[in-house]
């Protein structure tokens, strides 16, 4: 055996007919050409066939794999759609009111136990806010008694006026009063988010609260005005007397403006009053509303009316009536929607379409 250049080659001598040896070279490929191994026809797998050369069932049935997945998934979906014609406009504006109606008694459920849940919290900064301002009012007494000797030893000359102690007295009573002013704030902030949760947790209360603290407020202006007439009216007849006396000319100048200021207040009164009854009545009606039996809310009267309409429609026995609308179809290979084969290109179609793909929809 020699190597000769890439290859393995095998040497065999053998004698001629002159008597000279000659050379025969086998080659590497030569060598695996020989040796190969050729299976038996009886060995490799045949379908259909046992070991013994009998016929058998296959393993490979015909509906297996990917014959059946095609069979149960088709290249494009259908999907008819039907629709009532009996009534059609009525029951569907019903559907929409009562899907409307339940989504905001939903909303309103879960908007009042979040303001409950708040307004627990809010009461308590309250009442917390509340002792505070009595600290910081006790303590400001304290703070103007203590600046108000000093001020009586500088009025006195007992004391100079930019003592270090009389300055800091003055500051100190500077800045507990900004301190009263932020709680005063706060107060006013924390009173706002109450009545804001107290309204969402019981509207028609909250409503009479509203109105009564109105009624409160204009009965409280009707007195100011009337002390501020009687006064005006009280110049008016002096400045009267004087003209009637001939002390004072008809057209004066000071007589003829307490004459409008007391036609001006009067009208005041006038419209207080007139404002006065009409909160009263909306105080009265508001009551009526609060004291009376639990009522439904309006989300849920719209959703009783809606139901009633779609009880009347039932009622006529035409629910089973069915008609077809149209066919809406999705081509799984394109990952295409059309309706009535009209394309729906909306970007959510497109991303159902990709959604399908994801799940192996193809």
């Amino acid at each position: 055996m020699i190597r000769t250049g890439a290859f393995l080659g095998v040497v065999l001598f053998a004698a001629g007919a002159s008597g000279a040896e000659e050379k025969v070279v086998i080659t590497r490929a030569d060598c695996q050409r020989i040796v190969r191994h050729v299976p038996g026809a009886d060995v490799a797998y045949q379908p259909g066939v046992d070991v013994h050369g009998r016929k058998v069932v296959g393993a490979d049935l015909p509906d297996s794999g990917n014959v059946i997945a095609q069979k149960m998934i088709p290249e494009v979906l259908e999907i008819p759609i039907t629709i009532n014609p009996v009534n059609w406009a009525e029951r569907n504006a019903a559907n929409k009111q009562k899907a409307a109606a339940e989504a905001a008694i939903a909303a309103s459920a879960q908007a009042k136990v979040t303001a409950a849940a708040e307004l627990g919290t809010l009461t308590g900064q309250r009442t917390t806010l509340l002792a505070q301002s009595t600290t910081l009012a006790s303590e400001l007494t304290t703070l103007n008694t203590t600046l108000a000797t000093m001020q009586a030893e500088v009025a006195a000359g007992t004391r100079f006026r930019y003592n270090k102690e009389y300055l800091a007295a003055q500051s100190a009573v500077t800045a507990k009063q900004a301190e009263i002013a932020t709680n005063t704030s706060a107060l006013a902030t924390n009173a706002t988010a109450l009545a804001t949760r107290n309204a969402v947790l019981d509207p028609a209360a909250a409503q009479l609260t509203t109105l009564t603290t109105q009624q409160t407020t204009l009965q409280t202006q009707a007195t100011t005005l009337t002390t501020e007439l009687a006064t005006l009216s009280a110049t008016l007849a002096t400045l009267q007397a004087e003209v009637t006396a001939g002390t004072r000319f008809r057209y004066n100048k000071e007589y003829l403006a307490a004459q409008s200021a007391v036609t001006a207040k009067q009208a005041e009164i006038a419209t207080n009053t007139s404002a006065i009854a009409t909160n009263a009545a909306a105080v009265a009606a508001q009551q009526a509303i609060v004291d009376a039996p639990a009522t439904q809310s309006t989300s849920e009267i719209q959703k009783t009316s809606a139901e009633a309409t779609l009880s009347g429609l039932s009622a006529k026995g035409f629910d089973s009536v069915t008609m077809s609308a149209g066919t809406v179809k999705f081509d799984i290979l394109k990952g295409t929607f059309t309706f009535n084969g009209e394309p729906m290109g909306a970007a959510d179609q497109s991303a159902l379409a990709e959604a399908c793909r994801k799940r192996g929809v193809k």
